[in-house]
């Protein structure tokens, strides 16, 4: 009878198996999420994220509605006509929360006035544009960064500690 020492048998038979298996499944996913957050902030391909170039609030009281705070010079929005203080509706209301490719095309309900009843609306039609690393607010294009760089850690982190304790305690 051999004396092993703990955890020994860990990379050995069938659970070296199991866990090469998780370790190979693991770094794949990690990856391809990489990837695909490298993609939609533009870096390549043509799936980028688009912007219909307004910001907005919702408005309590007026489901659906949401009141433009900020619009983006030069953007779909500017170019629609809509302002900072109109108030907007999507046609789908899922559009409100969504990240959009660029190139989608979105409808809105556009109101010019805060009082829906006296104002005038209109409906109008937004195609996405790119949208910029400055249109961003710093603390989301940080949060980016610090996210890709710690999977691509924790990920270089995983792969160095299977390879190391491999057929070792």
């Amino acid at each position: 009878m051999t004396d092993r020492q703990g955890g020994a048998d860990v990379f050995t038979g069938w659970r070296g198996v199991v866990v090469a298996l998780f370790a190979a499944f693991a770094i794949m996913v990690c990856a391809t999420e990489n990837l695909e957050i490298l993609r939609l902030r533009g870096v390549f391909g043509t799936d980028a994220i688009g912007s219909p170039g307004f910001d907005a609030v919702q408005i309590v009281g007026r489901p659906g509605w949401e009141r433009v705070t900020a619009v983006q010079a030069g953007g779909a929005a500017a170019r629609a006509g809509i302002a900072p203080g109109n108030l907007v509706r999507f046609d789908h209301a899922y559009e409100a929360n969504a990240d959009f490719a660029v190139g989608r095309t979105i409808g809105l309900t556009v109101a010019t006035s805060p009082d829906l009843h006296g104002g005038r609306t209109h409906h109008v039609t937004v195609t996405t544009l790119p949208e910029e690393d400055h249109d961003q607010p710093q603390q989301r294009r940080l949060a980016h960064i610090v996210y890709a760089v710690s999977t691509w850690f924790a990920l270089a982190l995983g792969v160095l500690a299977v390879v190391r304790g491999w057929h070792r305690p």
